[in-house]
Parts: structure tokens; sequence; C-alpha cells
């Protein structure tokens, strides 16, 4: 017997379409651009051609590029607190506690004397200015930058050479005293008025008083405005880069340290300077209400940079 064996059917070849000339010579335009779009792309991200800085950016730039942590150098504020026998005095005047609290002094003045009043240094920080390094620092951490914190009156000009440099705080901050004298927007102490902001390119007339801008306190410490000094200076006497965030009061302190860790906030405050003032150093006073004791957006009362 023959086996018939059935021969697989041979596949039909799939036809092949030809473009016309003109439609492949479209297509091959077409892809050269996408090609080349795509390597233009990759040419500017490698560059940084493609990405602007914000402000932010640039404000803390020479601190982003240091191989160095930010130094911070927090006031020291000198704080009074009663002695050990006025504190007992005034707990036998005072009924018993189940928990032991902090309780104001009750007695009449004629019961104390100086001795009763112990200054207190090194211990404290205050409201303000501990507002102003948490939100640098939490603001650093965000961008994987570490900072020292440290109280300034432990800070020797040694530690300031070189590297990067947060001043917080005006007259409790003895580096912003220091440094001052060097700057066109001071502090200064008048009487009657405390402590106030002067512009020292200002030589009024006799019997004119100079440029300055204050703040008038009541009994308890508060106030409704506040004013704020910022200095940025790419070229410190230290020899590194160098920002100052102080306000005459606690609340400008609190709002300065907000406005340089927010870019939206610094945008708005830079936004009238002049071309380049990142790469040069610069003054900024600025002049901010308080609400309910906390600081609003600050506004420019002047600024400098040379």
């Amino acid at each position: 017997a023959v086996a018939l064996v059935e021969k697989e059917p041979v596949p039909t070849p799939a036809p092949v379409i030809v473009a016309p000339p003109k439609q492949r010579r479209t297509m091959i335009v077409i892809a050269g651009m996408v090609a080349l779009l795509v390597l233009a792309a990759g040419v500017v991200q490698l560059t940084g051609l493609g990405h602007k800085p914000d402000v932010l950016t640039k404000f803390w730039k020479p601190v982003f590029d240091s191989g160095e942590p930010l130094l911070v150098g927090v006031a020291h504020p000198l704080v009074y607190q009663p002695s050990n026998r006025a504190q007992q005095l005034n707990e036998s005047r005072l009924p018993p506690m189940q928990t032991p609290m902090q309780r104001p002094l009750q007695l009449p003045p004629k019961e104390l004397d100086g001795n009763d009043i112990i200054p207190v240094a090194d211990q404290y920080v205050g409201y303000g200015d501990m507002v102003a390094a948490n939100q640098v620092t939490a603001m650093l951490a965000r961008k994987s930058k570490s900072v020292r914190l440290r109280l300034s009156n432990t800070i020797s000009f040694a530690d300031l050479r070189q590297v990067p440099v947060l001043l917080i705080g005006a007259v409790t901050n003895n580096w912003t005293m220091t440094f001052q004298p060097n700057w066109r927007f001071q502090f200064a102490y008048q009487p009657g008025n405390m402590n106030v902001l002067v512009d020292t390119f200002d030589k009024p007339a006799a019997g004119t008083k100079q440029k300055q801008w204050n703040v008038a306190v009541t009994s308890d410490g508060s106030a409704s405005e506040d004013y704020v000094l910022i200095c940025r200076l790419k070229n410190a006497s230290t020899g590194g880069f160098q920002v100052v965030v102080a306000g005459v009061k606690q609340f400008g302190t609190e709002a300065a340290g907000r406005l340089v860790s927010d870019p939206d906030q610094l945008a708005l405050v830079l936004r009238d300077l002049p071309a380049g003032w990142e790469n040069k150093n610069l003054q900024v006073v600025l002049h901010v209400r308080v609400i309910g004791n906390t600081p609003a957006q600050p506004e420019v009362a002047a600024s400098y940079v040379w």
C-alpha cells in the first residue's frame, strides 16, 4: 500500500505595501525631527539650561554649593529670675499645689530688693529666634543640607572663618553687633526708644533726626508692628558667606526666619532688586504688622545692594 502524505499549505506572503516616494520622504523628515528633539532635550537636561533656579535657590546657593554645613548662631537673651528667697517667700503666701507648676511672683515691691533679681545668661532662647532657626533648618533638611546649631557666644571667630553662617537675632547676638559697623543699616540704642534701626548713610541737617525705624512697645513687651533687617553678605569679613535675620523685637525675627525659608515670600521681597543681586551683598529693611502677637507678611521699607 502506498501511504499518502499531505503537504502543508504554503503560507501566502503578506503583501508589501510600498509608500509612495513623497510619503516616504515625509516620514523620514518627521522621524528625524523627533530624534533631534529627543537629543536636544537630553543636552538641555545634562547642561542644566532647562532649569531656571527659583529665588530661594539663588538666595541660599552658596550654602547649597558649600561642602560645609551651615553654622547657625542663635542669640542668647539675658533673662532675670527671682532668687530662691523670693520664690520661697512667694510660695509661702500662695495656696499649695497638687501638681508643681510655674507661678508668677505675687509679692509687694517693698518685700523685694535688688538681690532678688538674678541675671541668667546662656540658658534661654527667645521664641522668635527659635522659630527662625527651626524654619531655616527644616528648609535645608528638605534639601539634604545639614546645619550646626550653636549659641552665638559659644562661637569663636575661627569657627566663622570660611564657612557659611546664619546669625539670628540683633542686640542679643554678640556676632551680629560685632559685624554691623560695616553695614549701611544698623541697630542702635536711643534713650526712650530703646533699640531702633538706623540708616547710617543718612546725614541729617542740624536739628533733624537721622532716618530710623523704631517700634512702640507696651509694658508687657507686646507691639503692633516690628521692623526686620535681613543681610545677605556674599563676601563677609569672615571670608565666607553670611546671612543675618533680626528684628527690633522678637516678632520681626520670627517673620524673617519664615521669609528666608519660603520661596513665595522671598520672591515678593526681592522682586524689585537690581539684576544680579545674587552675586553681590545686600541688606533689606522690612516692616511687619503684628496681629495677635503673630507677624504678618513683611513689606520692604528700604534696601541696599553693593
